[in-house]
């Protein structure tokens, strides 16, 4: 029997958000979060990178949890429906060396 081996498209957010979060406190402020998305290559204005946070940041605290950020995300991705596996791979890779703090 062949085992079916799947896209977790899951740990990609996870490990997307795990990256962008850079004091390792599970939540994305306003300057993570812009440096993030710079580092991925999105080629946001700022005024539109801060209209995305806000979109994102759904109970409006001012930061990003990791449940808003995924709840946003997938539906991008879902749109978009392919993700290029270099880009996730890449993203592993680099996410691979920090944990989140228990």
């Amino acid at each position: 029997m062949t085992e079916k081996k799947y896209f977790d498209i899951s740990y990609f957010y996870f490990s997307l958000f795990r990256i962008m979060d850079d004091d390792k406190n599970r939540r994305l402020n306003l300057e993570e979060f812009k440096k993030g998305v710079d580092e991925y290559g999105l080629h946001f204005s700022k005024t539109e990178i801060e209209d995305l946070f806000r979109a994102i940041d759904a109970d409006h605290d001012g930061s990003i949890d990791f449940n808003e950020f995924l709840r946003r995300l997938r539906v991008c991705f879902t749109l978009m429906k392919e993700i290029s596996l270099t880009d996730f791979f890449y993203i592993d890779i680099l996410a691979s060396n920090e944990q989140f703090p228990s």
